[in-house]
């Protein structure tokens, strides 16, 4: 992706397919791809193929957490949603799987007996 972003900015195609030359050399391309990749200014889309139900914890009326499966919603490519049974939705990024969201229940049972809650 960032080799593509770098050509697209050193070179571009006018509508009769002549190839032109842009403004940046090929050194300023490369770090002007990197900057804008480095800061999440532009962020590519991906899908993830996710499964239909993903498992996070939450807190009972005792305050006591316990795993909460979840149906997965809305796939965006840069993360997707979470649907509760009740309702309730929560947005994910993709980076947050195995971290506050998790495909196995036992992956959630095993955070709550780290994290001690």
């Amino acid at each position: 992706m960032r080799e593509r972003l770098i050509e697209l900015l050193g070179s571009f195609y006018s509508e009769d397919g002549t190839k032109h030359i842009a403004w940046f050399t090929e050194e300023e391309a490369e770090n002007l791809a990197d900057f804008l990749l480095l800061n999440n200014v532009i962020v590519l889309p991906y899908y993830l193929n996710l499964p239909e139900v993903m498992y996070r914890y939450m807190f009972d009326n005792n305050e006591k957490a316990v795993v909460v499966e979840c149906k997965v919603g809305k796939n965006t490519g840069t993360g997707f949603t979470l649907v509760h049974y009740d309702g309730r939705e929560w947005n994910y990024k993709y980076d947050d799987i195995g971290k506050s969201v998790f495909i196995k229940p036992e992956q959630v049972e095993a955070l709550i007996q780290e994290r001690g809650i």
